[in-house]
């Protein structure tokens, strides 16, 4: 649940950009949120290959 060791509250949710079917996956959106007051709150937001390399 915590990505950087801080103690903070962390959860990452990834999902899927697909072109026209299911199968054809383009890249992954990955969000960070992190517990603050209560709630959770993004605090990073990426796309990525389904390899991992960040897309610019």
């Amino acid at each position: 649940m915590t990505g950087n060791n801080d103690g903070a509250c962390e959860v990452t949710a990834i999902q899927r950009v697909i072109g026209v079917s299911h199968s054809d996956t383009i890249a992954l959106l990955k969000t960070t949120y992190q517990l603050m007051n209560g709630k959770y709150k993004p605090i990073n937001q990426i796309i990525t290959t389904e390899s991992g390399e960040m897309l610019k």
